[in-house]
């Protein structure tokens, strides 16, 4: 279904709007130059004119886009206003003054033309909403659902003033986060207002070229600038253009903007925002095993399947004891996919007040929509969201994860690992319906061959020598992590694996009976991340010992 955004809103009078966005300035700029097109452009028998107005904390009214002459701050619609001496804002008194105005320009156009108005409410300079109601009006207790709430008379006002409102124009209020009282109910509707899209940036980088070439500075366009607009991907737009700035290089007379000052610089703001880490690219081995994952992975993320939603991969769930891989197999896929890697992490996102926890992960998915493609990677959903008495606003923050996965844009691939999903299915049952997840891998200790692989591969990672390879330990029941940590401990100490080994407590034996269910719940459910196929625990048996392959140092895979 169509998300309606806010000029819809506006030109349908809806009274009462809640505009999520760090960016109030260029929201406002964006809209009203949007409004001003839909007003040039309206065909309706009977004309309409919008102004636009603003309220601040700081300076109270003005009307946006007045002319150069009028000033926005002296326009002559706002003398009356401004004399009134008004300190807080207070709605009626702005509604009593603009009737009074629209009575009189109608009368003076012969009724020809509909004056309505829309306006902004910056709230940028109050921490929450709660915070500018308990400033602005006085609050009184109600009930509500049975649970004695708190509920600001602005409530009141609001609804009273409804029917005035509706025909006359809309609020929009603005802030980052949304905690209006819970008693508001439907009256006020809510738009999130998107970070800068691929296009737009890449058009502010031309832009900004223009105007450096008007400096008289050779500032070529490049194909760089491609890679510079997706590393910009996350950022707000005032971000974006100070960063351009910043990175600006010059060699032998030639001006460019270095795409990995900005990159570094948009890894920084993502790790800033909450719940959200940005994974570096870096010098890890390869791994062994879980072909199956693999090769489903690069058979479906195709650019055909990415330009078009309804195929576009999802993402899968990798289900398996600790140590089996699946981080690293998330690191695997997005350097495939060539994208960038988020980690998200459902713990961090929640605040301080009121609904500030789901505005938060709301300004979470925000950013992964600017920067998609990429690969989000969920670790240990299940603790995050499998516990038999989860609070409520885990529940709601559960909520907004599983609607942002059904409505992420195409090129948004989601990879979820969970250590025991008994827990997260009992309280969620919803979250493995079918559709939601591509497919569901279990991620089972490695058999005698990929252990023999995994070994070829840290061998060549640590370096070690022949002599310390040459007798490798049995190995039997080790995970990935075991067998990388014994070759780390011999490249440190200088011994053989052999020797190592005696270091290593494999979790088969420290959690056996968590292996075993997690094995028992996955039989029938998962699929192998091996072969494929359906996941059956008797089928990942070793080989006798006395068909043990030698370890191959330097093995492709």
């Amino acid at each position: 279904m169509k998300k309606l955004n806010l000029i819809e809103y506006i030109k349908a009078s809806f009274p009462y709007i809640m505009l999520h966005t760090y960016e109030a300035q260029r929201a406002i700029e964006d809209f009203s130059s949007k409004l001003l097109d839909f007003q040039d452009n309206d065909e309706t028998l009977m004309k309409r004119t919008t102004i636009p107005f603003e309220w601040r904390p700081s300076k109270g009214y003005n009307i946006i886009n007045a002319s150069a002459e009028e000033g926005a701050e002296n326009h002559p619609m706002l003398v009356s206003l401004k004399q009134s001496g008004e300190g807080v804002f207070i709605l009626s008194n702005f509604l009593n003054w603009f009737v009074q105005q629209k009575q009189a320009f109608e009368a003076s156009n012969n009724n020809e033309t509909k004056l309505k108005f829309v306006l902004f409410v910056h709230l940028e300079s109050f921490e929450s909403i709660s915070e500018f109601l308990e400033t602005n009006y006085t609050d009184e207790m109600i009930e509500f659902e049975d649970t004695p709430q708190t509920k600001p008379l602005i409530i009141d006002d609001m609804l009273s003033e409804k029917a005035r409102v509706t025909p006359t124009g809309s609020v929009v209020f603005i802030h980052p986060y949304d905690d209006f009282p819970k008693t508001m109910g439907h009256e006020v509707a809510k738009i999130n207002f998107e970070l800068p899209k691929q296009s737009e940036r890449l058009e502010k980088i031309r832009h900004e070229k223009a105007s450096l070439r008007d400096e008289g500075k050779n500032f070529p366009d490049s194909d760089e600038d491609i890679i510079t607009a997706e590393n910009m991907g996350g950022l707000t737009e005032f971000e974006s253009e100070n960063l351009l700035y910043l990175s600006i290089s010059k060699e032998k007379e030639v001006y460019k903007f270095n795409s990995d000052v900005v990159n570094e610089f948009r890894v920084s703001a993502i790790n800033n925002v909450p719940g959200l880490t940005i994974f570096r690219p870096d010098d890890e081995a390869d791994i062994g095993g879980h072909k199956a994952c693999f090769d489903w992975f690069k058979n479906v993320w195709t650019k055909e399947n990415l330009t078009n939603k309804r195929v576009a991969p999802k993402g899968f769930i990798a289900v398996g004891p600790t140590g089996t891989g699946k981080t690293a197999v998330a690191k695997q896929i997005g350097k495939i996919a060539g994208c960038p890697i988020l980690a998200v992490s459902p713990a961090d996102v929640h605040g301080r007040y009121v609904g500030q926890s789901a505005e938060q992960a709301e300004n979470m998915f925000e950013v992964i929509r600017a920067i998609s493609p990429c690969v989000v990677f969920i670790d240990e959903i299940d603790k995050a969201f499998g516990g038999q008495e989860t609070h409520e606003t885990s529940r709601q923050v559960f909520g907004k994860f599983l609607t942002f996965i059904n409505d992420a844009p195409a090129g948004t691939f989601f990879l979820a690992t969970a250590n025991d999903m008994t827990g997260i299915i009992r309280s969620n049952p919803e979250f493995i319906r079918a559709g939601r997840w591509d497919k569901m891998f279990f991620f089972d200790l490695p058999n005698e061959q990929i252990r023999n692989d995994i070994f070829a591969i840290y061998i060549d990672y640590f370096s070690l020598e022949e002599w310390q390879w040459e007798n490798p330990p049995l190995s039997t029941d080790w995970t990935g992590a075991e067998i990388r940590q014994c070759c780390k401990e011999a490249a440190q100490s200088n011994k053989t694996l052999l020797e190592a080994a005696k270091f290593i407590i494999p979790t088969s034996q420290t959690a056996n009976d968590v292996l075993e269910k997690s094995r028992g719940w996955a039989s029938g459910k998962c699929l192998s991340s091996d072969t494929g196929e359906t996941y059956n625990p008797s089928d990942n048996t070793d080989l006798n010992l006395a068909d043990r392959k030698p370890i191959k140092k330097g093995r492709d895979i």
